[in-house]
């Protein structure tokens, strides 16, 4: 099992669409994906349950939120440790429609809520995620945990366990500001915890505008930069593409729309790059 963090301090990057649709793609070649949403906005848990379904399982107390409660309260009712896997939650009709695609295995995915908002910093163990996450070593191939856009102790506890992370961006100065913030604090962090198993996959450029088959010139001299920096970046990029978001619950999508051939020709090439690299 491999486990893997997307994170930016920068929103607007295209980060929670970009984890969705590469579990898919991971999904059809037939790697047992679980995803865990630590972003309290539940943008990746809305994703894959129509309104009502997801309330429930918010309700029912089946969210990441429960791996991480209140140490006052649990000195008051000695609460149990809940378990990573009791969390699990296989959403039915996204994977009732992966099921066309032979060889595709389920996905699963322990999604976030609001209440994250409410987790109190002495929860927040640095190797809590870690530790739930060994239980499940033999279940999955990879693990994709979609990070909040801070820094902060739910960041923190994702990149201790993680083999890799990945860092979205899109091609503009503001996000490459955001890049260097980023890895100077994960450098940081790997230091102090004294963290050798984490490492960069890359910097994934997102919403790349595309003249003719390439980068436009602004965009491509961004990426540019940023290899210049001698920071690691993937060699295949996602193109821009306006109101890109994917419920995949109402659309059972891959991608944008699996009738546009070009944008699924992006995506396929990303995925292969990304499994050469992590080597799954």
């Amino acid at each position: 099992m491999k486990v893997f963090s997307f994170l930016s301090i920068k929103g607007g990057v295209g980060k929670t669409t970009l984890v969705s649709n590469l579990a898919t793609e991971l999904a059809i070649r037939g790697r047992k994906v679980l995803l865990i949403d630590l972003d309290l906005q539940a943008n990746l848990s809305m994703a894959f349950f129509d309104p009502e379904e997801y309330m429930q399982h918010v309700r029912e107390g089946r969210t990441i939120r429960e791996l991480y409660p209140s140490v006052i309260l649990d000195n008051i009712f000695k609460k149990k440790d809940v378990k990573l896997k009791d969390l699990i939650i296989s959403p039915r009709i996204v994977n009732e429609s992966m099921g066309s695609f032979s060889g595709s295995n389920p996905i699963d995915i322990v999604i976030s809520d609001l209440n994250m908002i409410n987790i109190s910093s002495e929860s927040i163990r640095p190797y809590k995620l870690k530790t739930a996450l060994s239980d499940l070593k033999d279940v999955y191939d990879v693990v994709l945990i979609d990070c909040p856009p801070h820094i902060g102790g739910l960041t923190a506890s994702a990149i201790i366990a993680s083999d890799y992370y990945v860092i979205p961006s899109t091609p503009d100065y503001l996000s490459i500001m955001g890049i260097q913030f980023t890895l100077s604090f994960i450098d940081k962090l790997l230091a102090d915890y004294e963290i050798k198993n984490s490492e960069l996959l890359g910097v994934l450029f997102n919403m790349v505008r595309v003249y003719g088959g390439a980068p436009i010139g602004k965009h491509k001299e961004a990426m540019l930069r940023v290899s210049d920096m001698g920071i690691k970046t993937f060699n295949n990029y996602l193109p821009y593409k306006p109101n890109s978001f994917v419920n995949i619950y109402n659309t059972s999508s891959t991608f944008l729309d699996t009738n546009e051939t070009e944008n699924n020709l992006y995506l396929t090439e990303l995925t292969y790059e990304f499994m050469e690299l992590a080597n799954l």
